[in-house]
């Protein structure tokens, strides 16, 4: 399948989703990275690689495992705060949903165009990142967790989602740079013009002198 075809294929699988979000300051991310994120992971989805640009299949495997094990890392995680905050609710006798009974008077609602299957988990991710907050919030406003403690647990859910940013950066930084194996993902870096022309004047078997006067 050549990238013309892999663009129709999932153009005509594009799906609307309406996330609704809080716009507190963690929350805010998800509006301006997904956009950034976004054509990262279509490269990935689809393996087309940038214009004149090709990448070895040991390359792309180690990239697309490096993705899936940064979801992996972060998902596995909320899923076991996940847990454990409904174990809390359990223990104290609030609703698993009482979260949804408060009313945040700063949500706002975003329609993305999801146009690949890491795309449509990342806008997931999203909004799990965004629920546990509320979640959390919840249980901090019924008087069973500190002040201290709530920051504390914000902090370390949103180090998270910001860990998972920065690999898709990384990632894109590999896709810009072809430095494939400085980067971690095996291959051979391409160099640069400059890189080329220094790479040879080092190993070259003649002085600049005789150099010079053969190139006369």
């Amino acid at each position: 399948m050549n990238s013309k075809d892999n663009y129709e294929t999932f153009s005509a699988s594009q799906i609307e989703m309406t996330l609704t979000l809080a716009l507190d300051k963690p929350q805010r991310f998800a509006g301006c990275y997904y956009a950034r994120m976004n054509p990262v992971l279509y490269r990935m989805s689809t393996l087309v690689p940038l214009p004149c640009c090709k990448i070895d299949p040991s390359v792309k495997d180690a990239m697309s495992i490096f993705l899936k094990n940064s979801f992996n890392d972060v998902e596995e995680y909320y899923s076991e705060y996940e847990k454990e905050l409904d174990d809390k609710y359990s223990e104290k006798g609030l609703p698993k949903d009482g979260y949804t009974s408060l009313k945040f008077t700063n949500e706002k609602e975003f329609t993305l165009l999801v146009d690949n299957p890491y795309a449509l988990r990342l806008a997931r991710l999203i909004v799990r990142y965004d629920n546990l907050l509320k979640k959390l919030d919840f249980y901090w406003l019924s008087g069973f967790m500190g002040d201290a403690e709530r920051l504390t647990q914000t902090i370390l859910l949103n180090n998270k989602i910001k860990t998972f940013r920065h690999s898709i950066g990384h990632i894109n930084k590999a896709l810009c740079t072809k430095k494939y194996k400085s980067l971690g993902f095996g291959g051979e870096d391409e160099l640069t013009r400059d890189e080329i022309v220094a790479a040879l004047h080092e190993n070259s078997d003649y002085p600049d002198t005789e150099f010079k006067a053969s190139a006369a």
